[in-house]
């Protein structure tokens, strides 16, 4: 299980985000603590991750819009099959409710912090990052992908509904 990170800001409004997985630097951007670096992807590792169908944006492209395979995309409960969970299987629609609360519950604080993008594309590497580090903390299994891709594609898929 991942464990609670800590955040500590000192004076200078930079701070060091703690956990046993990684330790990076946080800095206070209008009042949010964003890293300050890329969060980095794990290197695909086949006794740790053979279990995940999808672990990379090219394996999730025959399923996304307009993917040959895209009829299949959601499971009959109507959740993303790239949302896999530790054992590889498809988030339960409890798991995947949570998941959108608390993507969403994250878009407002974007928001409160003048940091919400008017469309995900514009959005600035602070929103980005943010928003990675986050997600990861709340469902740490979103991030045994390649470079990011399952938070990308929920991130696109729901934005848009944020903003209207």
């Amino acid at each position: 299980m991942f464990d609670v990170q800590s955040n500590v800001l000192n004076h200078t409004g930079v701070g060091k985000q703690h956990s046993q997985a990684q330790t990076s630097e946080l800095a206070n951007i209008r009042g949010l603590l964003v890293p300050t670096s890329d969060i980095a992807s794990p290197k695909y590792d086949p006794e740790e991750h053979s279990k995940y169908k999808f672990w990379s944006p090219e394996s999730w492209a025959p399923y996304s819009t307009g993917g040959r395979k895209s009829d299949m995309a959601t499971s009959p409960e109507g959740v993303p099959i790239y949302l896999e969970d530790a054992t590889g299987n498809v988030f339960t629609p409890a798991a995947y409710a949570e998941l959108r609360s608390v993507t969403k519950r994250l878009f407002c604080t974007l928001a409160d912090h003048g940091l919400a993008p008017p469309t995900w594309r514009s959005r600035n590497i602070h929103a980005s990052r943010y928003m990675q580090a986050e997600l990861y903390k709340s469902f740490p299994t979103l991030a045994h992908c390649e470079g990011h891709f399952r938070v990308h594609a929920l991130i696109t898929r729901m934005y848009p509904d944020f903003v209207r």
